[in-house]
């Protein structure tokens, strides 16, 4: 039973939110859309409107010529009607015009874009087809300017839907007060709300009826598009420019040029005129009058000059019309198209500000002649207003001339376009290697009348970097295979090799330079600036070149060399122009800058001989027989291999020291790297060590002798051993 009741509620729950919801619905509808006012304004027709509203009018009019009688509120109510009145008025008459329009629209086949293009309207010539072009471009703006309509139609429309909902709530506001006072003025209020709310009504219904007859007409502007687009398409390559027309419309540009020239030399005197008065009597006039013919001269020589390339233009859609152009033509033809191009709409831009300037000129003029006294005008100032209107007129023209100018270069890059979008791929190839010659042949810059181009730049990058890594293999080559059997010794073979290659790279820059036409003369002002700026910032970097060059020319140090610098004993394996490497004996690799070589104390162990004296001392015991001694040390150096024989080696005794008899052995070894000083010492030291221990010398090692003073008795105690060794014990335990 519960269950049945929950079920039962929840049931009623729903039913009665959807009945709510659906009320909600239906009443939103009814305010938005269906309102009484609405349903009212568009149920009669619009004729019977009209007399109803200048009925209306009438008598309200009457009314308000009887003022004296009428009080004040009253008044002002009833003029506020009127003005609500003619405001439906006027609505009423647009509604009017709309609808004759859109019946327009239902009875017009073409308007509908249904019907076809007539026969007789299609082109049977070039410029015919050039018109029909025309057409299409026409059909085309006139969409895109439909789509605007429309989309500022919506919006308005939006705008009044939103005003006529306000205007909905107030009329019902004051209906639901007069529902429960009669009062005249709530009566007033009610009757404006009403009427208020009817001009809103109509008025949404006027841009609801403009934005249906704006979409129509899209959808005939669309279909029109698509139509005229088509048969372009469709005739577009049929019709061919001949040699007639072509002639004929280049005697016209002709003709048109020999009217710009007599202008522009017309102009010409009238700014030798404004100078000559300018110089007599330079006032704010003559300036303004020397600024606009100024203008108007230079605008007549650009025009002059956009004629003669509109000139060429025809001749080049001749020849590609006859098909006459190759394919790197039609690349060059589209970028100077292109350029041309930009270039009229940069000169139309202008006219078009100076237009604007010299209007606004024209207006101040007209003011101060508006304010002035008519009787007593300034005889100046019309002059410069005549003058201000002659510019203008002038500037008109050429803005429409430079217009067509601009709508021929258009054309033709459409026409160049649509011819490369039929090329091949041999004929894009043949595109693309124009371009790239072009680029190629690119001048940076101009030196001596001597064109440095893109191509010589990067041909000289290519001769640098080859010539680089193949001057390196050659000095390689020379130093490592022919030099060595002429008798030279490898260090010799090192340096000889950077100076060839130094020489080689030199060589190479010069041939470079000649080969991109950069002439050594420039050379001159930069030596100075390199000498400047280097200087200061990399006196250094030219030191130690400077210090290399020496290096490698006087040859104090060699590659192989044993040398001391900075108290590290290595061997030198590489002089560069920078630095010097060399390597220890623990094979690591140091750079040292050659200025140190020249500026510091350098020991080279190997500079003229690679004879070095080096010594071994060794102690024996007192007691030991120094002759026998000094014998077994020379029979111990003369029988090692590498102690050369001479000059002879010295045994000396050298002291009587604190704890042994000191000798010393001094001989000569050939020594190339610091291990092999080392490496010999070592084996004398072990030789000796086996020859004494025959002999049965004794090497001495540290002794000290202790001397007891025994001036007064020892004292000796006797001690408990167990103490001794428990107490002993004990402090292990605690350490």
């Amino acid at each position: 039973m519960a269950r049945c009741l929950v079920i039962v509620s929840l049931f009623w729950v729903h039913s009665t939110s959807f009945a709510i919801g659906q009320l909600i619905e239906v009443t939103s509808r009814t305010i938005e859309a269906d309102s009484p006012v609405e349903a009212e304004a568009a149920a009669p027709t619009l004729p019977e409107l009209q007399t109803q509203t200048q009925l209306n009018i009438q008598r309200l009019n009457k009314i308000l010529r009887s003022q004296e009688s009428l009080d004040s509120n009253v008044a002002a109510y009833a003029t506020e009607e009127v003005e609500l009145w003619e405001e439906l008025e006027l609505v009423i008459d647009q509604r009017t015009l709309i609808q004759q329009d859109l019946a327009a629209l239902d009875n017009s086949a073409i308007a509908s874009g249904d019907a076809d293009i007539p026969t007789e309207e299609l082109p049977k010539s070039y410029f015919e087809f050039e018109e029909f072009r025309n057409q299409v471009l026409s059909s085309e703006q006139n969409l895109i300017v439909l789509d605007l309509e429309l989309h500022a139609e919506k919006n308005m429309q939006a705008r009044v839907s939103e005003r006529y909902r306000d205007a909905e709530k107030e009329r019902r506001r004051f209906a639901e007060a007069m529902r429960s006072s009669k009062l005249p003025e709530l009566e007033r209020e009610h009757a404006l709300a009403v009427l208020r709310s009817k001009v809103l009504a109509h008025r949404l219904a006027m841009h609801r009826e403009q934005t249906a007859i704006t979409a129509r007409k899209i959808e005939a502007a669309e279909k029109l598009v698509a139509k005229r687009q088509g048969l372009q398409t469709a005739l577009k390559g049929k019709f061919k420019l001949t040699r007639e027309e072509l002639d004929s419309h280049l005697a016209k540009f002709g003709d048109f040029e020999e009217t710009i020239r007599l202008e522009m030399s017309s102009a010409e005197k009238r700014m030798q005129q404004v100078i000559r008065e300018r110089s007599l009597n330079p006032d704010a006039a003559a300036n303004l009058a020397y600024e606009l013919v100024h203008d108007e001269v230079q605008l007549f020589q650009h025009t002059l000059s956009e004629a003669k390339f509109a000139k060429e233009c025809w001749q080049r859609r001749y020849q590609l019309s006859a098909g006459q152009a190759s394919v790197s033509e039609i690349a060059v033809w589209l970028e100077e198209s292109e350029q041309a191009k930009e270039r009229v709409s940069h000169l139309a831009e202008k006219i078009q500000i100076r237009t604007m300037q010299r209007k606004q000129e024209l207006s101040e003029l007209d003011r101060v002649r508006m304010l002035a006294n008519t009787t007593q005008t300034n005889p100046e100032t019309n002059m410069e207003v005549a003058e201000l209107e002659k510019v203008i007129n002038v500037y008109s023209r050429i803005e429409s001339l430079v217009i067509m100018a601009e709508h021929l270069y258009s054309r033709f890059i459409e026409d160049l376009e649509a011819q490369q979008d039929g090329f091949s791929l041999t004929e894009w190839m043949q595109v693309a290697s124009t371009s790239i010659a072009a680029c190629w042949q690119y001048e940076i810059a101009n030196i001596d009348d001597q064109a440095i181009t893109i191509g010589k730049v990067v041909s000289g990058i290519l001769l640098l970097l080859i010539g680089y890594f193949a001057s390196r293999a050659f000095a390689s080559i020379v130093a490592s295979r022919i030099l060595p059997k002429f008798g030279l010794s490898h260090a010799a073979a090192s340096v000889f090799r950077t100076l060839l290659f130094y020489s080689l790279i030199i060589a190479l820059a010069l041939v470079t330079l000649d080969i991109i036409n950069v002439p050594l003369t420039v050379f001159a002002f930069l030596g100075g600036a390199v000498a400047i700026g280097f200087g200061f910032g990399s006196q250094n970097l030219v030191n130690n070149f400077i210090s290399g060059l020496i290096l490698l020319a006087e040859r104090p140090i060699r590659v192989g060399d044993l040398v001391n610098v900075d108290g590290i004993d290595a061997n030198v394996t590489n002089i560069g122009a920078r630095s010097t490497k060399v390597r220890t004996g623990s094979n690591l690799e140091i750079l040292v800058p050659n200025s140190k070589f020249l500026e510091n104390n350098v020991t080279n162990w190997t500079l003229s001989d690679t004879r070095v004296r080096t010594s071994v001392c060794v102690g024996v015991a007192y007691g030991s027989p120094v002759r026998e001694v000094i014998h077994v040390l020379k029979k111990v150096i003369d029988q090692h291999e590498l102690v050369i024989r001479s000059p002879e080696p010295i045994v000396l005794f050298k002291e009587f020291a604190d704890s042994a008899l000191t000798f010393e052995v001094h001989f000569w070894i050939h020594m190339k790297r610091m291990m092999d000083g080392e490496k010999v010492r070592s084996e004398i030291r072990v030789a000796m060590d086996d020859a004494f221990r025959d002999a049965g010398i004794v090497i001495a090692f540290p002794q000290r002798d202790v001397h007891v003073d025994m001036q007064t008795p020892i004292e000796v105690r006797l001690a408990d051993l167990q103490n001794v060794a428990k107490g002993s014990s004990g402090l292990r335990r605690a350490a």
